[in-house]
């Protein structure tokens, strides 16, 4: 749909038909945030079940007891897993939840999403979270905001977020009880750097493969932008070590 309302933006592009085109990005905007309300809604469905993803199959466990005795009681509950991680993509959408389930430290690790690899800030990476990483190859960010840039975004952008592990179903003879709560009450999210704590952060090492669509050289001189909220702006500033 959005490819369709796209070609009808470029014919009144070259027709300078304004009202058109205005129509068409207003169109845009509002089926994109259509499509990430109904990741939200996804991501809170997938937390609020959260059991069914960490639980091992039959067949796993089967696997698993068949190595023996000894690697099943150094993991404890061998009906649960370490941590889940949940990929789906498109051409033009990655989504993926990565959960640490029984909390181990992932100190030295970068999450792999395919498109997207991201790693758990230092001052959380022993705690039991969700990490959501939405990348697309759109520029769902800037807005009417573009024109203020002497730079367009190409190669993607990538939101990844971290949520607080949600508290898992109690169960009562033949009973499972469980929380069914609003999307926002869902995913209560972990803000990174905490605004409310006075201890440094650490720098975050994040990297993503850029798409076959996207031509450089090597005299070009790559640049990698953070989104600033409060200056509604793409920034520069917090890139290190590129």
């Amino acid at each position: 749909m959005i490819k369709l309302i796209n070609e009808i933006y470029c014919e009144a592009l070259a027709q300078y038909d304004y009202g058109k085109m205005k129509w068409c990005m207003d169109y845009i905007r509002e089926l994109r945030s259509i499509i990430f309300h109904k990741y939200d809604e996804i991501s809170a469905q997938i937390l609020t079940y959260i059991e069914n993803y960490t639980k091992y199959s039959e067949a796993e466990l089967e696997e698993i007891k068949l190595k023996g005795n000894a690697q099943a009681n150094k993991r404890g509950d061998i009906s649960q897993k370490a941590e889940i991680l949940l990929n789906e993509r498109s051409a033009d959408i990655h989504f993926g939840i990565w959960g640490n389930v029984q909390a181990k430290s992932v100190t030295f690790r970068k999450i792999n999403f395919e498109v997207f690899q991201c790693a758990i800030p230092r001052q959380h990476a022993s705690q039991h979270l969700i990490l959501r990483c939405i990348w697309t190859s759109f520029d769902n960010v800037s807005g009417d905001n573009k024109k203020k840039f002497d730079y367009i975004t190409v190669g993607g952008v990538g939101l990844c977020r971290m949520f607080v592990y949600p508290e898992p179903p109690r169960k009562t003879l033949q009973w499972t009880m469980r929380k069914i709560q609003s999307i926002d009450d869902s995913l209560k999210v972990i803000p990174y750097p905490d605004p409310s704590s006075s201890v440094q952060t650490d720098d975050v090492k994040a990297s993503y493969v850029l798409p076959d669509y996207v031509f450089t050289t090597e005299k070009d001189e790559i640049k990698v932008g953070v989104w600033d909220e409060d200056q509604q702006c793409w920034s520069m500033d917090y890139i290190e070590d590129l």
